[in-house]
């Protein structure tokens, strides 16, 4: 039974709370506390799955104690609850909560919110990975560049230009960004040179992607591949951040849904960075026989690792602090059926720009289909994919013409 403590300070807020969840009496074991302080303290004494505390709190508010909770208990699932408009208040704590929901509570929208955080967790909850993971010598740390980003995009006082200036200090960072975002990819109408007007252009939250992703594959430059370059799978990963991102404004989602698309899709493929870089010999040995028996690498990589590079790079971005609905789309872009939940997430748009991408770059009619129709016709987008794939091959078309 998943057992939940539920923290604000409003006692009649709470106690309509209480009221309300009686309903779920027999699945989930619940406690209230009326302060972050009373809050710590049963966590001292007492094994919870999920913590949902309010934020605004008097004495210590919500992202304090969920820092607190973060390092002391890093396997309890965090929701954060807000007042509607309060999206500075996510910019200051993504690395402490795992979900934001709104007030007042609508308790179909907790439930699912407690479903998808504790699946994920339960997927890599995975006895391989965590064996596989304690041997690693060479997991990357968040780079400093995108924190120092991210502190600038937090500060009211500052402006995308302030964003653009601190990537420009970082020479080879603001060559490659200025190569990547004058590609036909990107469809900006005029030639870009300087990150700034980058910025300008694709807002900051693109900007943060970018630099994590090529930061990322910058930082594993050295490792080879069977069949195709590192620099064809970075190629791959932002295509399909691009994609994803589309995708995720074509099907009506919001802003911060198709931010984290893009940023998931740039990452998707982190797994195989890590796996190659730490498991030369035997992550090559999964290629060749992924190549032979025309499988997916993914599916190889499971009966050689007891893992895949999905879960080993979601795994990595948890380590980092990335928000849940990035880590459950790197987590599940190959296989998203079963996820609790039938709105467009980042997930949805990620694995159908991956199947996309795939098709577009290496049509193959006798490679199996990448795209899992039994989650898209729950999510209600399965009629929407063909359109979204002549769409995407314009993108292509555009790209090979310049």
């Amino acid at each position: 039974m998943i057992r939940l403590l539920f923290v604000d300070d409003e006692v009649s807020t709470l106690a309509d709370l209480r009221n309300s969840l009686s309903e779920y009496e027999g699945r989930w074991e619940m406690q209230f506390a009326t302060s972050a302080e009373d809050a710590l303290e049963l966590l001292e004494g007492e094994t919870f799955d999920v913590v949902v505390a309010d934020m605004h709190m008097e004495g210590m508010d919500g992202n304090a104690m969920f820092e607190q909770v973060r390092t002391l208990y890093p396997d309890v699932v965090r929701v954060m609850t807000l007042q509607p408009g309060q999206h500075k208040v996510i910019l200051e704590s993504t690395r402490n909560a795992h979900r934001y929901l709104p007030k007042p509570l609508e308790l179909g929208v907790l439930e699912e919110a407690v479903a998808q955080c504790s699946y994920v967790r339960s997927l890599l909850d995975d006895a391989a990975l965590r064996e596989l993971v304690v041997g690693m010598t060479n997991l990357p740390s968040l780079p400093s560049l995108y924190t120092e980003i991210v502190r600038v995009a937090e500060d009211e006082t500052k402006t995308f230009r302030d964003a653009g200036a601190v990537v420009s200090k970082d020479t080879g960072m603001t060559s490659k960004v200025l190569q990547l975002v004058n590609s036909a990819l990107f469809g900006i109408p005029r030639h870009i040179g300087s990150v700034e007007d980058a910025v300008g252009f694709l807002g900051v939250d693109t900007l943060k992607s970018l630099v994590l992703s090529v930061k990322l594959f910058t930082q594993f430059g050295s490792v080879k591949l069977r069949g195709r370059s590192l620099e064809q799978l970075a190629d791959h990963n932002l295509r399909t951040g691009l994609f994803a991102q589309k995708i995720a404004a074509w099907a009506g989602a919001e802003k911060e849904v198709v931010d984290h698309a893009f940023l998931a899709g740039t990452l998707h493929d982190a797994g195989i960075l890590i796996l190659a870089a730490e498991f030369q010999q035997r992550y090559a040995k999964a290629e060749l026989f992924a190549e032979r028996e025309n499988v997916q690498i993914h599916q190889m990589a499971e009966r050689e690792f007891g893992t895949n590079h999905a879960r080993v790079g979601a795994y990595l971005l948890s380590l980092w602090g990335l928000p849940d609905p990035i880590i459950e789309a790197v987590l599940l872009h190959h296989g998203p059926s079963g996820y609790p939940g039938a709105e467009v997430t980042a997930l949805t748009a990620v694995h159908v720009a991956n199947a996309i991408e795939h098709e577009l770059t290496h049509p193959d009619p006798e490679a199996p289909c990448l795209f899992d129709f039994e989650y898209l016709r729950t999510v209600g987008v399965d009629g929407q994919v063909d359109g979204w794939l002549e769409r995407c091959r314009e993108l292509m078309a555009r790209e090979d013409a310049a």
